[in-house]
């Protein structure tokens, strides 16, 4: 890959810089949930909300990331979201998953990257291109929590 891993498969899966999506689905089934959503998480979802991105781990298991906090929301009891931010010590926003579906990511309000599997939880990167970075090439947490 000649540029950062994360820009490559998200350029596969049809995302440009600036794309703009409806969010309304995924802004609907956060509220529906009680889930408060800030600026940073609806900004994310405007530009990622519907990307699949694919690619198989070092071993060749397949793997993905799917950006849709309306689908992460179905597979995710809220007050995992409430236990969840307290361990980060951050507001958190569920709007993905990866690992095929086992892995809820989350994007905190401070900008940190999270993700969770029942009480398994932790940070995933900085930012959302470092995290789906070390997602494509460990697959684990920088840091448990």
């Amino acid at each position: 890959m000649s540029e950062r891993p994360s820009i490559e498969l998200l350029r596969r899966a049809g995302w440009t810089p600036g794309r703009a999506v409806d969010i309304s689905d995924d802004v609907r089934a956060l509220e529906r949930a009680g889930i408060g959503i800030f600026p940073g998480a609806i900004e994310f979802l405007r530009e990622y909300s519907g990307i699949k991105v694919r690619w198989n781990r070092s071993s060749g298991f397949p793997d993905d990331l799917e950006v849709s906090a309306a689908r992460s929301r179905e597979s995710l009891d809220p007050r995992w979201v409430a236990i969840y931010a307290e361990r980060a010590g951050t507001a958190l926003v569920p709007v993905g998953e990866a690992n095929r579906g086992y892995l809820v990511v989350l994007v905190g309000e401070d900008g940190r990257w999270f993700g969770g599997f029942d009480d398994a939880f932790g940070e995933l990167g900085d930012d959302f291109l470092s995290s789906l970075d070390g997602l494509v090439r460990h697959c684990r947490f920088i840091r448990d929590l």
